[in-house]
């Protein structure tokens, strides 16, 4: 089984609104894509009452995306998880089963970035390789 798990973050901004109307628009396509998606409300009052049978939001406090996200991936029963960010816009849906195709040869497909406070310039495993051709905000 497939699922998405997205944060939607509180940063006192009130864009995360936006980002879940946004989501909103465009959730309807991922349906053929994911069997379930598991949204993250942390702060954002996210309204539940969406009438989208694969969407579930889970209610956390405010605290970083990376503990929102771990305590999520151990209630949920998927095997195959995406994640992905709020203002991440996928506008071709097909991209999700693209990326779960590849997990069919690998156990980890990963955008690595120094978000999690790693330097990872100090790895040489993160250099350059055939799948990746750069690092994203290092």
């Amino acid at each position: 089984m497939r699922a998405a798990i997205i944060p939607f973050f509180n940063y006192g901004y009130g864009n995360e609104q936006l980002l879940w109307k946004f989501f909103l628009m465009q959730v309807r396509k991922w349906e053929q894509h994911v069997n379930k998606i598991y949204v993250i409300d942390s702060g954002g009052n996210l309204d539940p009452q969406t009438g989208i049978d694969i969407l579930t939001i889970i209610k956390k406090p405010l605290q970083s995306h990376w503990q929102n996200m771990n305590e999520t991936i151990r209630i949920v029963p998927e095997e195959e998880l995406l994640l992905l960010d709020s203002d991440m816009v996928i506008y071709r849906p097909h991209v999700l089963s693209e990326n779960f195709q590849k997990l069919k040869d690998n156990d980890v497909i990963a955008i690595l970035d120094g978000s999690g406070g790693v330097d990872l310039q100090n790895y040489s495993l993160m250099n350059e390789n055939k799948n990746r051709y750069e690092r994203r905000r290092v």
